[in-house]
């Protein structure tokens, strides 16, 4: 490879096929203290993909990223992705359904099933809480102390809304996803240095930036 580390090309697919079994979204070299990214092209080469592998990775690495995103979700009729464009509304139509002539095109945000009631408030399917699993989550998280703070511990990243936990060290955070830097206490863009900032409260919107 690249890194200049060694492995077959039935090996690389293996990797590969696992990694993606683990939610991830890209690859990396396995060796100790290498990690370097390998690109989706030198992969199809040196693992010399036929097509029909080439096109499950690909799909595959689609699927990961999109159900990381807090602002998608995935369709319970056709199972294709559809994005929120309204953060307020929890009664989507799939694109993909209506061009398809599908008589059922809406479905809940929340419980992630077709849409059977009239109106915009509540789906009318039992057990949903009509309530964004990921604004439960933010809202029962315990606090924890970052630089003197008591704040949450979990926070959405105010730019892209995935969830994250706070582990150690300083409150500037950078997401997983969209890599945007962030302060876990005040929920602004990073600003490396002392200064004080305010405690955001419990967040009850996913994307605030």
């Amino acid at each position: 490879m690249t890194c200049g580390h060694a492995i077959l090309p039935e090996s690389l697919h293996d990797y590969c096929v696992s990694e993606l079994g683990k939610g991830k979204t890209e690859f990396r070299c396995p060796y100790r203290k290498c990690d370097l990214l390998w690109t989706l092209e030198e992969i199809r080469l040196k693992a010399c993909l036929s097509d029909r592998e080439n096109s499950s990775i690909e799909e595959k690495l689609s699927e990961n990223a999109l159900s990381k995103n807090q602002n998608v979700r995935q369709c319970p009729v056709c199972m294709s992705w559809s994005k929120r464009e309204n953060e307020e509304n929890t009664r989507v139509r799939c694109r993909y359904c209506k061009v398809r002539g599908e008589e059922k095109t809406d479905f809940c945000w929340n419980c992630l099933k077709t849409w059977v009631a009239e109106g915009n408030g509540f789906c009318g399917n039992p057990g949903c809480s009509s309530e964004d699993e990921a604004l439960v989550i933010l809202r029962n998280c315990g606090e924890k102390t970052i630089n003197g703070v008591s704040c949450p511990s979990k926070r959405a990243c105010p730019n892209c809304g995935t969830l994250m936990q706070h582990a150690f060290g300083c409150s500037i955070m950078k997401c997983c996803q969209c890599k945007t830097e962030f302060c876990f206490i005040c929920l602004q863009h990073a600003v490396y240095g002392h200064k004080p900032c305010n405690l955001a409260p419990i967040q009850n919107r996913l994307i605030t930036l």
